[in-house]
């Protein structure tokens, strides 16, 4: 047998009950709530367990699963003692938002440990003296609700992993132009409906999980993360933060006129650098003379100009580094100045060196491009 769903409506699996089968590869738990002691031990091969109802996991249920990598609780309570002992290839545990209890050496002898999740807003879990046998084992990043993130490093039974906790926001669904605030080394996942100002505190990442049709607006001083994730948003309209850099990657912007709303958007005293990875933005990329390094993606339009009575504290300059790009669009118009373009990769619809304010990094060279794509880029920047 190398596989085992349980039948509707049973609620326990029993003591001992698949004790040492070791060709059990997959697990799927179905409607039970109760795992029972060493329900499961020694199944040395169990790669797979699905447990989407189970509220309490007993004493040793799980010991000795040695294919197991990860595992989520979205449903569970209570984790009783050594539940995943020498689970030795065990990486990642997703404990939902309903965990309340933690027995001892829960994660007993587990060297791979890299992360743990307690989703559970309400209140600190409660740990019976520790959850693995520190300090003999590397201790796994812990993230828990960003507004219990300081409980916790309080706590006198967590305060052995103090140095190991992050802030985890609460995924939720939001609402049009929706605030919302992500960090602490975090990484909170949103499935956003409408405009969002986000923002950004020590380094956190905010990642898309399905396209949005609003804009994006960033706050703050310390450098974040926006990943797309493959999906698109409207556009970027507003960049304020006054020193941090703001990576935006793997995404589109699907806007066909002004994508990055620079005229109106980059002049509230933003000074911290954008970066561009893998992006498509469809639209003209205005950066009102605000520093952007842009490493991969296409690029429709860039527009790198200033208004002349705006006070910029950014470099004014694109570093360009890779990327394909149709074309840059400094037109001379009244009461406008243009900024710098440094450029050391990418490829053009057209030759960057007659484009104005441009420099060819010191190393670098512009050649004719012969790859396929050379019909719509017939040049590119690459070392000498």
């Amino acid at each position: 047998m190398t596989s085992i769903t349980m039948p509707a409506g049973m609620t326990t699996v029993p003591n001992y009950m698949f004790g040492g089968c070791s060709s059990l590869t997959t697990v799927n738990l179905n409607d039970v709530t109760t795992v029972g002691n060493f329900a499961f031990t020694s199944c040395t091969l169990i790669s797979s367990v699905s447990a989407p109802n189970v509220v309490t996991v007993n004493q040793d249920a799980f010991y000795r699963n040695y294919a197991l990598v990860s595992i989520e609780l979205p449903s569970v309570v209570t984790v009783k003692s050594d539940a995943f002992r020498e689970c030795s290839h065990l990486e990642t545990v997703d404990l939902g938002s309903h965990i309340t209890t933690l027995g001892q050496d829960c994660f007993h002898d587990i060297q791979t440990m890299q992360a743990i999740y307690i989703r559970n807003g309400a209140a600190i879990v409660s740990l019976a003296t520790r959850f693995t046998n520190y300090p003999a084992h590397p201790k796994p990043l812990i993230y828990v609700p960003q507004a219990l993130l300081d409980s916790y490093k309080g706590n006198a039974a967590w305060s052995q992993y103090k140095d190991y906790f992050r802030g985890l926001s609460i995924p939720v669904t939001m609402s049009p132009i929706t605030s919302m605030q992500y960090g602490d080394g975090s990484t909170p996942y949103y499935s956003i409906a409408g405009a969002i100002n986000a923002l950004c505190e020590n380094g956190g990442t905010l990642t898309l999980l399905e396209d949005n049709p609003g804009e994006l607006t960033f706050y703050g001083a310390q450098d974040g993360v926006f990943d797309m994730n493959g999906h698109s948003v409207n556009r970027v309209f507003w960049m304020q933060n006054t020193s941090g850099s703001i990576t935006i990657r793997n995404g589109t912007f699907t806007q066909t006129s002004d994508c990055f709303d620079g005229k109106t958007g980059f002049n509230d005293g933003y000074g911290g650098t954008v970066i561009l990875e893998n992006m498509t933005v469809n639209g003209t990329l205005w950066t009102d003379s605000h520093p952007f390094v842009i490493r991969s993606g296409d690029y429709k339009q860039i527009n790198n100009m200033k208004k002349d009575d705006v006070t910029s504290v950014g470099s004014g300059t694109v570093t360009i580094e890779g990327g394909r790009f149709k074309t840059f669009y400094n037109k001379s118009q009244s009461g406008w100045s243009y900024g710098d373009y440094y450029i050391s990769g990418g490829k053009f619809a057209f030759n960057p060196t007659t484009a104005t304010n441009v420099t060819i990094v010191s190393g670098y060279h512009v050649e004719t491009n012969p790859d396929s794509d050379s019909s719509t880029y017939p040049y590119r920047v690459v070392a000498n």
